[in-house]
């Protein structure tokens, strides 16, 4: 049997972070299943000891040296605190290597791959990230939701807390209003709270749920909102999608992240829009874990496509940066 070590995938999202074991490089024997596990975001608490407690979720120090790779919210395309990881990891007891970047960038190669191509990653945010041939880099949003985040979870939940209180407002009530009022209480105490107490953006996020639930049912002010969100997101992409790329010429334009499952709500208008403005765009819609695949090719190391590896940070756990 041979065996390499194994790779740990985190995303660290800001409304939750999840983590993957995976044996890799098995030649004989039955295959090991994967370990998953999921804690808090960005949000929940110091990003370094969210990321040690991910990895802590899917592993031990026992298991021998692991090759972990994290893809990080928050970091607006600066560089990863990657010593830090080092420190924090080797603190628990794990030994091996970790690999650090932006989600912006393990979201791209989850999924599209190491070539060129455009990816949007919508979760509770949304960032959009492209690269050319040549190794040209764009990266579009990602500015949080107080700036950005057009089209994200953040931005659903939020459009359909207000289109639930419009439909208040028009005296016949309506789904969303049904909604709104299931989960924050009644509309009398609905200013009140959100001036005392107003929830946070992984909370207004979530409310996206209720707001697919309610627009799959037919509801015309949830399917809006929904729709929106997806012309925004096309945009965002072919924005990133000019600066790197001819519109005119076959490129891999891939939806990815958590809103990725609600891709029959976003999907029409997404793709509508990206086919008018680029004729050699294929869209794709990349499985939810697509970010932790992308996790796994850092892990890995085995970058070729000009730009990336670049944007990469490594250290060996114990702290000695990789060269």
């Amino acid at each position: 049997m041979i065996t390499a070590a194994p790779l740990i995938a985190v995303d660290l999202g800001q409304g939750a972070t999840r983590s993957r074991w995976r044996t890799a490089g098995t030649r004989t024997g039955a295959a090991v299943p994967d370990r998953v596990a999921g804690v808090g975001g960005f949000w929940a608490g110091a990003p370094v000891d969210t990321v040690a407690a991910a990895v802590g979720a899917v592993a031990r120090p026992g298991d021998g040296p692991v090759r972990i790779g994290v893809g990080m919210t928050g970091l607006h395309g600066g560089p990863a605190p990657i010593h830090d990881l080092g420190r924090g990891l080797a603190g628990l007891g794990f030994s091996g290597t970790v690999a650090a970047a932006d989600d912006a960038v393990t979201g791209y190669l989850g999924a599209v791959g190491d070539r060129p191509g455009v990816a949007v990653i919508a979760g509770t945010g949304v960032v959009v990230t492209a690269v050319g041939a040549d190794g040209q880099v764009a990266r579009v949003d990602g500015w949080g939701h107080a700036l950005g985040d057009r089209g994200s979870g953040y931005w659903i939940g939020r459009a359909a807390i207000r289109a639930g209180v419009e439909q208040l407002d028009r005296g016949i009530g309506g789904p969303l209003a049904d909604a709104v009022l299931e989960r924050w209480g009644p509309a009398d105490e609905l200013a009140r709270r959100w001036r005392t107490a107003a929830p946070g953006p992984a909370e207004v996020a979530a409310f996206a749920e209720a707001a697919a639930t309610v627009a799959v049912a037919g509801d015309p002010d949830a399917r809006q909102v929904w729709t929106r969100a997806g012309r925004l997101l096309a945009e965002s992409a072919l924005m990133a999608l000019e600066r790197t790329h001819d519109p005119a010429r076959p490129v891999t334009v891939a939806l990815t992240g958590g809103l990725a499952a609600a891709a029959a709500l976003l999907e029409p208008s997404f793709r509508e829009r990206i086919g008018a403005a680029a004729s050699g765009a294929r869209v794709v819609v990349a499985p939810p874990n697509a970010p932790l695949d992308g996790a796994a090719l850092i892990a890995a190391g085995e970058l070729e496509l000009p730009g990336l590896e670049e944007l990469v940070a490594r250290t060996h756990i114990e702290g000695e940066l990789v060269q």
